[in-house]
């Protein structure tokens, strides 16, 4: 066999996977999770998205708006500074009646 054909038959073999190359061995299969069937309540309510600012840096960030226990909050997002929930109204019907 000449060195062209035994590198094609090497390439074809995967012999660097005997190396720990390429081949991963079997996953097993995530298991089931039961669900019961209920659904849990939760304590807000996504309301819409929006464009907001950091309140550290102040950079224009990615921003969700919220409706917990009868007041609207902010859940912004900075890459640098994290997540954090920033208070807007405690009345959402008049916050809903702005944004109209």
């Amino acid at each position: 066999m000449d060195l062209y054909n035994s590198f094609v038959l090497q390439c074809l073999l995967c012999l660097p996977a005997n190396k720990g190359g390429f081949i991963q061995s079997p996953v097993e299969p995530q298991k089931r999770i039961d669900w019961d069937g209920v659904r849990k309540k939760k304590s807000s309510i996504f309301y819409g998205q929006t464009t907001s600012v950091c309140e550290v840096c102040l950079h224009l960030v990615p921003t969700k708006i919220y409706f917990e226990s009868n007041k609207v909050f902010f859940y912004k997002r900075c890459d640098t500074h994290g997540e954090t929930k920033t208070l807007i109204s405690t009345d959402i019907e008049y916050c809903k009646s702005c944004k109209n």
